[in-house]
């Protein structure tokens, strides 16, 4: 009698697309890794062959670092481009490996301002030295540079009229600048006393 043999063909994996997303928190950024394209010989319209869909990053000499099974997984990413491999494998327990780039960038400026001093402002004696101050964030840096025109900056206590240039550098060079004038005094007031003319009355 004849002999029928079942065989087993190998998946096909596909992790997907090449993906770019903006930079959405300090944590990172949510991309979504799918699987879904990945295809098996023995799966039918009730049953898919493939039974497993793990992911990895690959991180050069330190190896690859599991990120989570599913055909559909979110993992966050940080800033950068991140090489992540999908590992398939189906029921008879053979495997494919497919490769996707998944790429976070940053090209929004920090926000805020200088919020002190006030604009216009003189200050001398007791309340120096000026601290110019502000509330400058970022959506993906959380260690702004600051550069101030005049140095040194943020503190100044020489006499003179000060317009400070602020510009606030995050880590993927995106800046916002903002400016103060004010005036700081250190020279103290000159009197002189008069006599009075001859005939005055006093």
């Amino acid at each position: 009698l004849p002999v029928t043999l079942n065989v087993n063909n190998p998946p096909t994996a596909n992790a997907g697309v090449d993906m770019t997303a903006e930079c959405a928190s300090h944590a990172g950024t949510v991309m979504t890794l799918d699987g879904s394209a990945s295809t098996d010989p023995e799966t039918t319209e009730e049953v898919n062959d493939i039974v497993s869909y793990q992911w990895y990053e690959f991180y050069g000499e330190a190896g690859e670092v599991y990120l989570g099974e599913g055909m559909l997984l979110d993992t966050t990413l940080s800033l950068g481009t991140h090489e992540l491999t999908l590992l398939v494998t189906d029921t008879a327990g053979w495997t494919d490996t497919d490769t996707v780039v998944m790429t976070v960038i940053d090209t929004t400026p920090p926000s805020g301002g200088i919020t002190a001093p006030a604009a216009n402002s003189c200050f001398g004696g007791p309340l120096l030295p000026v601290v110019v101050e502000d509330n400058f964030t970022d959506i993906c840096d959380p260690d702004l540079t600051r550069f101030y025109d005049p140095a040194p900056g943020p503190a100044y206590n020489e006499h003179g009229d000060y317009n400070v240039n602020l510009t606030v550098t995050d880590c993927s060079n995106n800046q916002s600048m903002d400016s103060v004038f004010f005036t700081i005094d250190t020279v103290l007031p000159e009197a002189q006393m008069h006599s009075p003319p001859p005939q005055t009355v006093i």
